[in-house]
């Protein structure tokens, strides 16, 4: 990626990385989750600034400081998204992946529009956007469908022992004349 970037490449970068690390964060926000629009969009902004500026050698890009700085950005953000995650005491039930997730995707983000990349990663945050609104409701429409089915229940299918004989016929008999419950 050998060009000079002018203020206003730099400019347009940096409002892209900070609109569309914002609209992932509108997500988190209206979900009423612990980061929104401002986390994320500094997120973006200050992955594509780190990128932009330490990358940049007399104006020109190094495409393997790029590559180097993108990785240290994606493996350090993890922390911030470590300290999104917290585990019930009670149940042990883990809360804030999606979050953590969407602000390391969001980091990403702004490694996309540093490099110029903006048409890309704004097919990419679409993508996001889409997992993240859409993935929540087939979850609970597969959990419907198994418990409908008896199917949440049963272990892993290595971890099942075989059914008394005893019991394979009423089972069998409750799914032929119910099978939709």
């Amino acid at each position: 990626m050998d060009q000079t970037l002018t203020l206003i490449d730099i400019a347009i970068r940096l409002v892209a990385a900070a609109v569309l690390g914002g609209i992932i964060g509108l997500d988190r926000n209206l979900h009423a989750k612990s980061t929104g629009i401002r986390t994320h969009g500094l997120v973006a902004v200050g992955s594509a600034f780190v990128v932009v500026i330490g990358a940049s050698v007399d104006g020109a890009i190094d495409q393997d400081s790029v590559a180097r700085i993108a990785q240290g950005i994606l493996a350090g953000i993890g922390f911030l998204g470590a300290g999104v995650i917290l585990r019930n005491t009670d149940g042990g039930k883990v809360h804030g992946l999606t979050t953590a997730a969407s602000i390391w995707a969001t980091a990403a983000v702004g490694v996309g529009c540093a490099v110029g990349q903006i048409g890309a990663t704004a097919l990419a945050t679409a993508t996001m956007l889409t997992v993240v609104l859409l993935g929540g409701k087939t979850e609970r429409a597969l959990r419907r469908f198994l418990a409908r089915h008896g199917l949440d229940e049963k272990p892993l299918p290595e971890e099942t022992p075989a059914p008394p004989l005893s019991e394979t016929p009423e089972r069998y008999d409750a799914i032929r004349r119910n099978p939709t419950d």
